[in-house]
């Protein structure tokens, strides 16, 4: 596999309405889309209120943490060039961040949240690997790399290393737990109960 790396807009990059994520939703969730209407707008709209609007993707924790920290690309985004566009490509790994980063700066457009002019270049413009395998090698490229990061990919802490951590930056940093959940990208509810545990043991 041959990655090239390259920064690009967030408005070229197609969320895939077909992510593995959504696999075990019931089907008046969500129904398979056909790969060549991926660049429409009404599945794209579609795609992304599905991502912001089911609790289990976590959204809401990951765009605390984004206007908190910055869009930190710790992992690089990786693309595909999208069918026949020279213009458009499509995500394989990335989507909950990608889908992000859309919801914050379409916020920002229509007045429900202002974002500063280095949040909107950074938010607008993103790092990226774009996979260039072998043109036969599309597809099996693609799922390795899907299952390289989500089943043998970086392995959580357990529950006592992300407790203790919590309790390092309230005891000994001073942190507020509101503030840490916003950086650590969990809820306020998930981070009080960490750390009353932890004090506990």
């Amino acid at each position: 596999m041959k990655f090239t790396p390259s920064e690009i807009g967030i408005d070229k990059i197609l969320l895939d309405p077909n992510n593995y994520r959504f696999y075990d939703l019931p089907k008046s969730q969500w129904t398979r889309r056909q790969p060549q209407r991926f660049h429409e707008p009404a599945v794209q709209e579609a795609t992304l209120k599905l991502l912001e609007h089911t609790k289990r993707y976590n959204l809401p924790e990951l765009r605390d943490s984004i206007l908190a920290n910055g869009f930190v690309p710790m992992e690089r985004i990786v693309i595909v060039p999208y069918g026949d566009s020279d213009a458009l490509v499509i995500v394989v790994e990335g989507n909950r961040r990608v889908a992000t980063l859309k919801a914050l700066l379409r916020d920002h457009e229509i007045g429900a949240l202002t974002l500063s002019e280095d949040q909107q270049n950074s938010f607008s413009n993103v790092l990226v690997a774009l996979l260039d395998p072998e043109e036969e090698g599309v597809i099996e490229a693609e799922r390795v790399i899907k299952g390289l990061r989500h089943i043998a990919g970086p392995q959580e802490w357990g529950a006592y290393q992300q407790a203790y951590l919590i309790l390092e930056l309230v005891d000994e940093e001073g942190k507020k737990l509101e503030d840490i959940a916003k950086h650590l990208g969990i809820s306020l509810r998930e981070a009080g109960r960490r750390y009353r545990a932890i004090r506990a043991l």
